[in-house]
C-alpha cells in the first residue's frame, strides 16, 4: 500500500541525512561501507510516560519509494553544499538496506 500517493516525498528528511551521506559517497574509503540511520520521534505527544509505536508500514513505502527526480536534484544544487558527483549519485539511488524495529503496537517509552 502507498500512502502517498505517488507523490515524492524524499526530501522530507533531516539534511544531516543527506549531508552524512554525501561524507560516506565522497570518502572513497567510506563509499561501500554499511550506515546506519534512525526514525524517531523527539518525546512523547501531550507530556505522557509512553507511547504505542505505529507507522512503520509508512516508513517502508517511504524507503522504498526513494527517489531524487530533476526538480529534487535542481534544488539540492541550488544550496551549494553538494558536490556535483554526489548529486549524479543520488539521481540512480535505490534503498537497498534493512530495518529493524519493534513489532507495530507495541508500548514504546
Amino acid at each position: 500500500m502507498t500512502y502517498f500517493d505517488g507523490r515524492n516525498t524524499t526530501l522530507m528528511m533531516d539534511e544531516y541525512e543527506l549531508t552524512m551521506a554525501s561524507a560516506y559517497y565522497l570518502d572513497e574509503n567510506m563509499r561501500n561501507r554499511e550506515a546506519a540511520f534512525s526514525v524517531f520521534f523527539r518525546r512523547v505527544p501531550d507530556g505522557g510516560a509512553y507511547a504505542i509505536f505505529a507507522g512503520v508500514e509508512q516508513v517502508i513505502d517511504y524507503l522504498n519509494d526513494m527517489r531524487f527526480d530533476d526538480d529534487d536534484i535542481a534544488y539540492l544544487e541550488s544550496q551549494n553544499k553538494y558536490a556535483p558527483e554526489f548529486l549524479e549519485w543520488l539521481r540512480t539511488f535505490k534503498f537497498k538496506g534493512s530495518m529493524q524495529y519493534v513489532p507495530e503496537g507495541t508500548i514504546v517509552y
